[in-house]
């Protein structure tokens, strides 16, 4: 949900599994999107009894690590760019001074069919 990864359904009653509905709502342009997450949770509650019950539960995901050679510092007065584009017959995303979490979330959005899992930031 919200390109995230971080919402998962479980459990339920059955139509949950088969029964498929089209929502159409309109919000302020302005909602962010933790506002807009809180109004579907009341829709949903309201128009189909769903309770929402959250808890901590482990999910594997694509993580960014430290390998053997070190990252270069950027330099803050250059601007960062992410930018994708298609190479050899294959989507590329080249990011420039960027941090790895900014390269995750240009990941997550431009990638989203490609990816099926959170991506993370785990240098520090």
């Amino acid at each position: 949900m919200w390109g995230t990864h971080q919402s998962r359904v479980r459990g339920g009653e059955k139509w949950l599994e088969t029964e498929k509905f089209d929502v159409v709502a309109k919000t302020e342009p302005t909602a962010s999107v933790d506002t807009i997450r809180g109004l579907l949770q009341t829709l949903m509650a309201q128009r189909f009894h769903l309770k929402v019950h959250k808890e901590m539960q482990p999910v594997s995901v694509y993580a960014f690590t430290l390998g053997k050679s070190k990252l270069k510092e950027a330099d803050p007065s250059a601007r960062s760019m992410c930018k994708g584009g298609f190479a050899d017959g294959a989507r590329t995303c080249t990011c420039q001074n960027a941090t790895l979490t900014q390269a995750a979330e240009v990941l997550r959005n431009n990638a989203a069919q490609y990816v099926d899992r959170p991506i993370v930031d785990l240098t520090g």
